[in-house]
């Protein structure tokens, strides 16, 4: 929802230990304070989730677009139905069911609020006005979000299938408080169960004692440590809501209350109550049972159920590995139709015509008027009809969110004749294959009779059947020469369910010369090749001149314009001597004597005097030097000019040098490197 540098699992550790205070209270008074609070945040975010669906409309859902033609229909119209769609599994049924069972599940926490009632003669009066608010609530907003988002679309929990992201984070952020609260019950029950049989007839189950109050915070600090290996394992959240509901609600919502119905006559009546009470003692007898063979049947086929889901979507790739983050750093894109080349001429400063057939480039997507960069992309031209050009695209996963609506909203900008696709291949794999050896690395793997290496060369692609660890060839897998790091190396579009067989096979046939890396060591290669990373190089406000990738705009787009922001960025290509307006701060390289300087460290000038800040910064493997990238003004951005960076507040000598700090090593066809 944020699209943070901080992956899932730094988030969801830092709600464990938050939750985990927040449970820390022992009676059930603090809850009910906050079970208020929750309560009032809950309807406001269901509230919201019905008005936004309203809003958007069968248009805006999902990105849905009426045109079949259009850029996101995967599925067609959103269908409302009153029966399943025919093929609808048992799994995808029941669990749909467990879903909705789940909003039950606060009768839980009831036989505990029972017991600590001052006066427990009003608890019936409470159960029947919460369950009326609640059927009418969660029913009212249920029927009003999938009436516009249908059977496709519709996802849980239900402000997720809203298409507009500002409206869906509005909505989740007012369900924050009350996840917080649910997770604080749930953890508080678990505890009390344990904590009152372990301490029962003792004084530390009611005193301020420091053995109680340890015990109680151990035994919630565990709860809490399982409630996180739990919930990396089970990535999606439909797919807890049916587990908890299948093992918990199953009871507490079903089988607990018919067998409390049965003790509770027989104490009432004595033995054979059913028939003393005659046609409505049989009428609660069979129906009770009836609630009692419900909760077995959630217990056994909804555990099934809900297990075989989460299994399934492992199968699938539809999310990461536990305790992974599900991202690569990329987002791949496929984009096809006849309206495909005049979007990317106009969101692009590209010259899509031009890009021949298994050829990439480089580009930016530029914000309308000012020119700043939305997001770097990589865009390559498939193999295609002339009628139907087919177009694959790579983004920052960083930047998902909001290229996503950036690119939906200059869709939507064509008007309706607009005929294009676009897909996001979210499970498609994406494996970078970096360094000198990699062409031999990845030969390893080839068919027999796939075509040479040797004749693809940097910024070209081409697709191969790819070896999987069982000896058996994938389908063809788009192969792109290049990549990130300077070096020679290859970038593989691989279908989700061969990703990590492919991985596998390649580190099995070459133990000693690959190796996993990271991130990290692609960051330092990147900045060594002068390479901009978003979000620290480049943002919004920077234009591709101020960037030094002023190369992305070819010669037949500075006459012919035509992209967004070249109003600015066409006169920026040019100084004010020859009737340009240049640019007022440039990217430079530094080397910087003593400690390396970090992102955000100030550039200044012999004198003091600012000149610009670091952008990207660390210690070079290869030259064992520091370096650095940032911006400064024009006119100090000259290979040689002596500066200075502060970093932690002391003044570091540093000199500007070109890009980039070491050697680029790409195989392209006639020689050469691309600019750094």
């Amino acid at each position: 929802m944020t699209n943070h540098s901080v992956c899932t699992i730094g988030f969801s550790a830092i709600m464990t230990i938050i939750t985990w205070i927040c449970s820390l209270p022992r009676t059930f008074d603090t809850l009910s304070k906050l079970a208020t609070v929750s309560a009032f945040f809950t309807f406001v975010s269901v509230l919201l989730a019905a008005i936004f669906a309203g809003l958007e409309g069968k248009t805006g859902t999902a990105g849905y677009t009426l045109d079949p033609s259009g850029p996101t229909a995967p599925s067609g119209a959103p269908l409302v139905l009153i029966v399943p769609a025919a093929g609808t599994t048992f799994v995808n049924g029941l669990s749909a069911f467990l879903n909705i069972s789940y909003t039950f599940i606060g009768q839980i926490a009831l036989p505990s609020f029972i017991a600590e009632m001052k006066n427990p003669a009003d608890f019936p009066k409470a159960l029947w006005a919460i369950t009326i608010a609640e059927v009418i609530l969660f029913s009212l907003v249920g029927a009003v979000v999938y009436a516009y988002t249908g059977t496709q679309y519709n996802t849980a929990p239900a402000f997720g299938s809203l298409g507009n992201v500002v409206y869906k984070k509005v909505a989740f952020s007012f369900m924050i408080p009350t996840l917080i609260f649910l997770g604080v019950l749930y953890a508080s029950l678990s505890a009390r169960f344990i904590f009152f049989r372990l301490f029962e007839g003792t004084r530390h189950k009611g005193n301020h004692t420091l053995i109680g109050w340890a015990s109680w915070a151990g035994i919630l600090g565990v709860t809490w440590i399982l409630a996180f290996i739990i919930a990396e394992v089970i990535p999606f959240f439909s797919d807890l809501l049916s587990l908890m509901s299948s093992l918990f609600d199953s009871f507490f919502g079903f089988i607990f209350w018919g067998m409390a119905y049965f003790r509770m006559r027989e104490a009432d009546y004595g033995p054979g109550w059913y028939t003393k009470r005659g046609i409505r003692g049989l009428w609660g007898a069979a129906l009770n049972v009836v609630i009692i063979l419900i909760g077995l049947f959630m217990l056994t086929a909804g555990t099934y159920a809900s297990v075989d889901s989460i299994v399934l979507g492992y199968q699938a790739a539809a999310f990461g590995g536990a305790f992974t983050c599900d991202s690569n750093g990329l987002v791949q894109h496929h984009l096809s139709g006849p309206s495909s080349p005049a979007l990317l001429e106009l969101i692009t400063p590209t010259a899509i015509s031009a890009l021949a057939p298994n050829h990439s480039t480089l580009s930016c997507l530029l914000h309308p008027g000012s020119g700043g960069i939305v997001d770097d992309t990589v865009i390559t031209r498939l193999p295609s009809p002339a009628s139907s050009l087919s177009f694959y695209i790579v983004t920052n996963a960083a930047c998902r969110a909001k290229d996503l609506s950036y690119l939906s909203s200059q869709i939507a900008s064509l008007g309706p004749s607009t005929r294009l696709n676009h897909t996001v291949l979210a499970s498609q794999g994406l494996i970078a294959l970096q360094g000198p050896l990699s062409a031999s690395i990845l030969s390893s793997i080839l068919a027999p009779d796939s075509p040479s290496l040797k004749t693809l060369y940097f910024g070209q692609c081409a697709s191969f059947p790819l070896q999987l660890i069982s000896g058996a060839f994938s389908p063809p897998c788009l192969v792109s020469r290049g990549g990130y790091t300077g070096e020679d190396g290859f970038e593989i579009s691989i279908p989700p369910e061969h990703t990590a067989s492919i991985t596998e096979n390649l580190l099995r046939k070459n133990p000693e010369t690959l190796r996993l890396a990271g991130l990290g060591a692609r960051d330092s290669l990147r900045l060594e090749a002068g390479m901009c990373l978003y979000g620290h190089d480049l943002d919004d406000s920077t234009t591709p001149v101020e960037a030094g990738l002023a190369w992305i705009v070819p010669k037949a787009r500075r006459t012919s314009g035509g992209f967004h922001g070249a109003e600015t960025i066409l006169p920026q290509l040019k100084t004010k001597k020859d009737g340009g307006t240049g640019v007022a701060r440039r990217r430079v390289g530094l080397v910087i004597d003593g400690a390396p300087a970090r992102e955000g460290a100030e550039i200044v000038s012999d004198g003091g005097e600012a000149l610009g800040k670091v952008t990207s910064g660390c210690p070079s493997p290869s030259l064992g030097k520091n370096i650095a990238m940032g911006y400064v003004r024009s006119g100090w951005h000259k290979a040689g000019t002596e500066v200075g960076v502060l970093v932690r507040g002391k003044r570091r000598p540093a000199r500007v040098v070109r890009m980039p700090f070491v050697e680029t090593r790409y195989v392209r066809e006639g020689g050469g490197t691309v600019p750094g």
